[in-house]
C-alpha cells in the first residue's frame, strides 16, 4: 500500500510541476490553487482563484495508459496535429453547444472556463429527478444539435469511427475484468455480443461524445448543461450517447423520465431532419447492453489494475441495467452474468467497506 501511495504522489507531483511551469511561463499568479478530484483518465484538474477575476480550471494532461487506447483497433485512423480536446471544442462551440472556453494552452496544460462544482449526478442526489428534468431535456437538445450539425472535415471526430472491433473490445474488457475470462472462451456469449456489435455497427452513425453522462454534464444557470470530457468524440451508433444519458450507472433514472427523454430525442431529431429507424427500440436495448457492460468492465479495470476503488459503487448498478435489457432481448448469456453478479456483488461490497475504514 505504501508503494502504491508513493507512486500516486510521484504522479501528482508531475502534474503540479507542469502546472507551475505553465503559470510561470504565462505570468499567471493565482491567489489559490485547489486540486480537484481526479477522474479515471490521465488528466488532472485544478481550480485557480484570481483576485477580482472569475475562477478558471487548469486541465493538466499526463501520459495515456496504452491498455485503454484503441489505436491498434482503429489502425491509427487520424494523425493528431493538435490536442483533441481543443480540436473537438472548436467544432462544438461552432455548433452552439455549451462547452468551456479555452483561454490559454500549451502542449501539457489548458486553461479553461470554470463551469462550477455541480455536476448533474450531484444535483439529482440533492434535488431529485423532478427538478433535474429540465437539465436532462437541455442535454437532449444539445445532443441532437451535436448529432445533426454540418460535417466538419477539420474535426477529428469525423475521421474516427466506432468500429465493430472497438465494440467487441469493450465487451471483452467486461468479460476479462468482471467475468474473469476472455470472451473467446465462451462461445455463446461471444456469439451474442458479436451479433449486437454487428447490428450496432450497421446502424446510422452520428457524432458521438462517447461519455455523455451525468458526471460530465454541469448544471448551469437557466437550466442549461455545460458539457465536459468530449475529447474522445468520434462517429458512432446514433443511440450511443442517448443510452449513456438514460442508462447512466451513476444515477437510477425512473422509467417514466427515460421514456420522456427517448420521445424528446425522437421528436428533436425529426425536427433536424433525422428520421429515427423503425428498429430504434432494438438498437436502444442492444446499445444499453453494450454501454453498461463496457462501463462495468472499465470500473473493474480501474480497481484491479489502477488500485482505485472510486468507481466500485457503480459496478453493480451498471451490470443490473445491462441484465434488464439482456432479458428484453432474450440473451441466454444473461444467466451467466447474473450468476457471476452474486459473487462479485459480495466482493465489491467488502472492498467498499474496507475502503471506508481506511
Amino acid at each position: 500500500m505504501d508503494e502504491i501511495n508513493k507512486k500516486n504522489h510521484q504522479k501528482e507531483d508531475e502534474y503540479v510541476k507542469a502546472l507551475e511551469e505553465f503559470l510561470e511561463k504565462n505570468g499567471l499568479k493565482p491567489d489559490k490553487i485547489e486540486s480537484l478530484t481526479p477522474d479515471a483518465s490521465a488528466r488532472r484538474y485544478f481550480r485557480l482563484y484570481f483576485k477580482d477575476e472569475k475562477t478558471k480550471i487548469a486541465m493538466v494532461m499526463g501520459k495515456v495508459d496504452p491498455r485503454i487506447v484503441y489505436e491498434e483497433i482503429m489502425e491509427k485512423q487520424v494523425n493528431f496535429t493538435e490536442i483533441p480536446f481543443v480540436n473537438i471544442q472548436r467544432f462544438l462551440k461552432k455548433c452552439r453547444v455549451r462547452v468551456p472556453e479555452i483561454f490559454m494552452q500549451d502542449e501539457k496544460v489548458l486553461l479553461l472556463e470554470d463551469f462550477g462544482s455541480l455536476p448533474l449526478d450531484v444535483f439529482v442526489s440533492e434535488k431529485g429527478f423532478g427538478q433535474a428534468e429540465k437539465f436532462y431535456l437541455d442535454a437532449v437538445k444539445q445532443l441532437v444539435m451535436m448529432q445533426n450539425a454540418e460535417k466538419d472535415n477539420n474535426c477529428y471526430a469525423f475521421s474516427l469511427e466506432f468500429t465493430k472491433g472497438m465494440l467487441m473490445w469493450e465487451f471483452n474488457h467486461f468479460t476479462e475484468y468482471f467475468m474473469g475470462f476472455l470472451l473467446k472462451e465462451d462461445r455463446e456469449m461471444k456469439r451474442e455480443f458479436e451479433r449486437i456489435s454487428e447490428i450496432l455497427s450497421k446502424s446510422p452513425y452520428k457524432f458521438t461524445h462517447r461519455d455523455y453522462h451525468s458526471k460530465n454534464l454541469m448544471c448551469l444557470d437557466g437550466w442549461k448543461v455545460g458539457i465536459l470530457d468530449f475529447q474522445d468524440a468520434l462517429m458512432g451508433p446514433y443511440v450511443y450517447d442517448l443510452v449513456s444519458l438514460t442508462c447512466d450507472a451513476y444515477v437510477e433514472m425512473p422509467e417514466n423520465l427515460e421514456e420522456k427523454i427517448k420521445k424528446e430525442y425522437i421528436k428533436k431529431s425529426g425536427e433536424k431532419g433525422f428520421i429515427i429507424p423503425s428498429d430504434f427500440e432494438t438498437h436502444y436495448a442492444m446499445c444499453a447492453v453494450q454501454r453498461t457492460l463496457k462501463a462495468a468492465g472499465r470500473f473493474m479495470f480501474i480497481w484491479k489494475e489502477k488500485k482505485n476503488k472510486k468507481f466500485l459503487p457503480y459496478v453493480v448498478p451498471a451490470v443490473k441495467k445491462a441484465l434488464k435489457f439482456m432479458e428484453k432481448l432474450n440473451l441466454k448469456s444473461a444467466e451467466k452474468i447474473k450468476e457471476k453478479l452474486w459473487t462479485q456483488e459480495k466482493n465489491i461490497k467488502d472492498e467498499i467497506e474496507n475502503f471506508k475504514q481506511i
